[in-house]
């Protein structure tokens, strides 16, 4: 048995969010999302995404113009070069997540997919800054479809893979500021009716998620892939 999380981390997908505001006043909606960050090699974007408007576009949603009190409002940055950051609080039954993309879009869905075995990579490392008490849940994404022509492209990628730890057979939770490293082995499906393998053929990007109600402040950074030798490998 895995260790029980918060459900709605589990089964939801991702959007595009806005930025931060004061809680009962309007806001602007543009979407908080980063076209290629610097000193990230491969990703394509990255994105804030929370339980705010449920995480369907800010832009046909009014609760992203007029949070409710004690709403979950988060913010993605990218103080510097290799270093992107969350910063907010989550919401009671909420939840909030930076998500990473290696693929590129078009109007009808997946028009480049990122083959990251046929470069040798099996796992990836970074650091981790400030998690939160509750800690730090990481997921990983791969395509399972390159259709899917609504935003947010929801069909085209299964999110249900949870990095593990494979000896006590759990999903990890990262309390802790430090190096972090992911091999691909250790994600593992929980949804049920999921792709069972996860494909890095196919990869899709990697989930940052707080679950809890709180804060929601933590930075990853110096994100590098690895071959099974430890070596980085770059474009």
């Amino acid at each position: 048995m895995f260790k029980p999380i918060s459900t709605a981390f589990v089964v939801i997908g991702f959007g595009l969010t806005a930025a931060c505001g004061d809680a009962g006043k309007p806001r602007e909606t543009g979407i908080d999302r980063i076209e290629y960050p610097e000193g990230f090699p491969f990703m394509t974007y990255a994105v804030s995404v929370s339980d705010l408007c449920d995480g369907t576009p800010s832009q046909s949603c009014k609760l992203a113009e007029y949070p409710p009190p004690g709403a979950t409002l988060v913010e993605l940055s990218q103080p510097e070069p290799g270093r992107l950051c969350m910063k907010g609080s989550v919401g009671k039954g909420g939840w909030a997540f930076i998500a990473t993309s290696y693929n590129v879009y078009g109007g009808d869905g997946i028009e480049q997919i990122f083959d990251a075995a046929s470069l040798g990579i099996t796992q990836v490392r970074f650091k981790l800054e400030g998690p939160p008490a509750t800690g730090i849940i990481i997921r990983g994404m791969v395509v399972k479809n390159t259709y899917c022509p609504i935003a947010p492209h929801l069909e085209c990628r299964d999110g249900g893979f949870f990095l593990t730890d494979p000896k006590a057979n759990e999903i990890l939770e990262f309390k802790k500021s430090g190096e972090v490293v992911m091999p691909f082995a250790d994600f593992v499906q929980q949804e049920t009716g999921g792709l069972r393998e996860f494909d890095a053929s196919k990869l899709e990007g990697f989930i940052f998620g707080v679950s809890y109600a709180g804060p929601a402040n933590f930075c990853i950074s110096d994100f590098e892939f690895l071959d099974e030798d430890g070596k980085v490998v770059t474009p």
